[in-house]
């Protein structure tokens, strides 16, 4: 079941941005820069290309951190680019240790809640799934 969506944005170092400046952003541009991902899989990257591009990253990133929350940090100390969600962006962004890539404002991220259908035979798992549901309709 889908709870919610995140807003994705396209960051970069602003030394990255001033070296491609006047240039288009696109897949093409992007791949050879360097990058940082949250994970191998670049997920959140890969969202984000296939939505604002059509394409997917055929990158390497530069470096991997598996917690999303230093991922902002990591590239705001090196040369390079990454996706972030909003809400993680905001204080790079705020504070100009990172800048906006490329402004499509409608690439998002859904969240679920999932559950082995069999997990719900048990009261207690079940009970906890029915009331994350309703708390979670109530707002």
């Amino acid at each position: 079941m889908e709870l919610d969506r995140e807003r994705l944005i396209l960051v970069a170092h602003p030394a990255l941005r001033d070296a491609i400046r006047g240039r288009s952003i696109d897949a093409a541009l992007l791949g050879p820069q360097p990058f940082i991902a949250y994970d191998q899989e670049l997920s959140l990257i890969q969202t984000y290309f296939e939505s604002a591009f059509h394409v997917p990253c055929a990158g390497v990133p530069k470096v991997v951190v598996p917690d999303l929350r230093s991922v902002g940090a990591v590239c705001a100390a090196v040369a390079a680019w990454t996706v972030l969600p909003d809400y993680l962006a905001r204080r790079h962004l705020t504070g100009g240790a990172l800048v906006p890539l490329h402004p499509v404002a409608d690439v998002t991220n859904p969240f679920f809640l999932v559950w082995r259908r069999t997990a719900l035979r048990t009261p207690r798992i079940a009970f906890a799934q029915d009331t994350l549901l309703r708390a979670w309709n109530a707002g």
